[in-house]
């Protein structure tokens, strides 16, 4: 979260910074190429490359400790973590060890960890890269083995541990059954303690697939995803009581898409109360334009109300196939802005760059990319100077996109991906809303929300349902309305209108229908695989905004208008906007990111915020408003930019 509870205002400013000797020995052994021993990668714990870091303004770095080799043959990545963790410390910053959680190597010092491989429904093991298999989460070795691991990078220094690859185990095209469900692992352990705490036999297919039986999937799904939180919880008691103080963190993939208990087997709600903080890694977008970084704005801002006193930050990997250099100053000063506008921190990735010619890799240290560092440092400078952006403020809009984890859970995938193809569909056409957390509906209704969009599979206790009646917020609801709300003033949309996914991306069909002509210069490329992507560069690839957009969109609309809801917010679909306000709603703050900074289309934004006496551009860059009537603004958005709108 941009104002964060253990640094302070604006205060946890990550930077994801994997290099050398660990990173270079699992390269070679999952991807063997030339140039792995450059010296900005080797050497890249060293003062040497650390310094020019430091320009970024980032103060916690997540640094690669311990890929899984095991401690005899991790001792040169225990020396280099070390010197890497004083240093850092001297310049008044921290050191994260990020500890792998969920694999070990296949050969070497760790042979004798065979046992810990998860065994797959045939009995085989499966590999998460090459070399490195899935380890077992209730096998006491390695749980053992990963908490030693731990305690060792706090005996070297480091401020806190991050344990990553938490998913492992449980990620389906990890395993390569297809999408099925979490395969988890079949090894006898398992089964037997399946049957013991959940009360039920232990099924002959097992992990049982969804179509086996749904009630007997998501009773698995749910063992499985309390065994990784009690391993984990089993962890961070272990370091509070060895390391007050220490930071605990959970690197987590994709970790609140369509319920992460189901997809990944991690429940992000229960594991980010037993942490400090939480990393959300996204991979395999389609690069549009060469210089892109792909992150998740959804999964960000489902964790921002479920995932509360955690701190958030998203790693926006290098955006599909193409592994150049770094995306270009601009884009990465948008993505910080708009990291922050979904209440969480950008954490960049500061290594595994690609020279095209000669694949000798590179980090960010190095002095060609020193634009790059300087446009991260002006960003935070600029909201060290600026504390008003953020600070007494939180998300606003008068449309509500009700999130209930919970719902996902009895739906399955079907009921996320509701959700989430709503979510792109709003942001993609720019109809104001936030994420709202079912917790809300306790008080009554949501802070300044008018109309509410229900997912399907959200049943209303009767506390909720008064509240809501009372309220006299209006509903949408995907599917059949309950009784208790068909009285004339809600509506309802064909849940069917979402089971069809674009064939094309969805930026590319809104930039078709909204700019009058063809698509060509505003997307460059179609998606290979049908289906594959919603939004450029900022949505989970496996979510797309359905081919009846036009219809969904249409009953929103209706929706927002008999609710009363007036703002208006009109752009390019590669512009995210978001809007946060005080808790009156008197003063609000428009944040807007443009995700192709230099694409040859319109970057225009026009905003609405009716009853607003006066606006002014928060941001120290060249936008200028070029035109204001009747509580109308109109600017171009070069990179990020933050207006203020006053009501008095």
């Amino acid at each position: 979260m941009i104002q964060s509870q253990r640094y302070g205002h604006a205060g946890f400013r990550p930077l994801y910074y994997p290099g050398g000797p660990a990173l270079i020995a699992v390269m070679r052994r999952a991807m063997p190429m030339p140039g792995l021993s450059s010296d900005a990668l080797r050497h890249a714990y060293s003062p040497r490359f650390l310094e020019p870091l430091l320009d970024t303004n980032s103060n916690v770095f997540f640094l690669m400790f311990s890929p899984g080799f095991g401690q005899n043959a991790e001792q040169p990545f225990y020396d280099a973590f070390a010197g890497a963790a004083e240093y850092l410390k001297e310049q008044g910053c921290h050191a994260v060890a990020c500890v792998s959680a969920g694999h070990f190597d296949a050969a070497g010092a760790q042979r004798a960890a065979m046992p810990w491989a998860v065994r797959g429904r045939s009995a085989r093991v499966p590999s998460w890269i090459p070399g490195f298999h899935m380890a077992c989460w209730t096998h006491p070795d390695m749980r053992a083995s990963v908490l030693d691991r731990a305690l060792k990078a706090l005996e070297l220094g480091a401020h806190g541990v991050c344990f990553d690859t938490v998913i492992n185990g449980a990620c389906p095209s990890a395993a390569g059954d297809g999408f099925a469900g979490p395969i988890g692992c079949a090894c006898p352990r398992c089964r037997e303690a399946f049957a013991r705490e959940t009360g039920e036999p232990c099924p002959k297919i097992f992990p049982p697939r969804h179509h086996d039986g749904p009630d007997r999937f998501f009773k698995y799904a749910d063992w499985r995803a309390r065994a990784t939180t009690d391993a984990f919880s089993g962890w961070a008691s272990a370091i509070e009581k060895s390391a007050p103080g220490a930071l605990t963190a959970a690197s987590l993939l994709h970790p609140a898409q369509a319920n992460a208990s189901v997809i990944f087997g991690a429940d992000t709600r229960q594991i980010a109360k037993r942490c400090h903080a939480i990393l959300a890694e996204t991979n395999g977008l389609i690069d549009f334009n060469k210089s892109g970084l792909a992150y998740d704005a959804a999964t960000l801002e489902i964790l921002a109300v479920t995932a509360s006193g955690c701190d958030i930050a998203t790693v926006p990997w290098h955006a599909g196939p193409r592994l150049e250099a770094p995306p270009g100053p601009q884009l990465w000063r948008a993505v910080l802005g708009e990291a922050a506008s979904c209440g969480a921190a950008a954490a960049p990735r500061a290594a595994l760059f690609f020279d095209p010619g000669t694949l000798t890799p590179a980090t960010l240290a190095q002095e060609q990319f020193e634009p790059h560092r300087a446009s991260a440092r002006a960003f935070w400078n600029w909201i060290d100077s600026a504390p008003e952006v953020f600070e007494n403020l939180a998300p606003f809009a008068h449309t509500g996109l009700l999130c209930d984890p919970d719902s996902w859970m009895r739906g399955g995938h079907a009921a996320g991906r509701v959700f989430l193809a709503m979510h792109a569909t709003l942001s993609e056409l720019h109809a104001p809303f936030r994420v709202v957390a079912r917790a809300e509906l306790e008080h009554g209704a949501p802070s300044h929300i008018k109309g509410l969009i229900v997912p399907p599979g959200i049943g209303f206790t009767d506390h909720e349902t008064g509240a809501l009646r009372e309220s006299g917020v209006r509903l949408l609801f995907i599917g059949p309305a309950p009784a208790w709300a068909a009285d004339g003033n809600n509506e309802s949309l064909d849940a069917s209108l979402f089971e069809s996914p674009a064939q094309r991306v969805a930026g590319l069909r809104l930039a078709e229908a909204r700019h009058n002509g063809s698509p060509a210069p505003y997307m460059q490329h179609r998606i290979p695989v049908p289906g594959r992507v919603a939004r450029a560069l900022e949505t989970y690839p496996r979510v797309t905004v359905p081919e009846q957009w036009e219809t969904i969109f249409g009953a929103v609309q209706k929706m927002r208008a008999r609710a009363g809801d007036d703002l208006v917010v009109e752009a390019p679909p590669y512009i995210a906007v978001r809007l946060w306000s005080d808790e009156s709603g008197r003063r609000i703050v428009a944040h807007a990111a443009h995700l192709l900074p230099g694409f040859q289309g319109p970057s225009r934004m026009r905003l609405c915020v009716p009853g607003a006496q006066s606006a002014r551009i928060l941001t120290p860059d060249r936008n200028r408003i070029t035109y204001q009537q009747d509580s109308a603004l109109s600017l171009e958005i070069i990179s990020y930019a933050a207006i203020e709108f006053r009501m008095e």
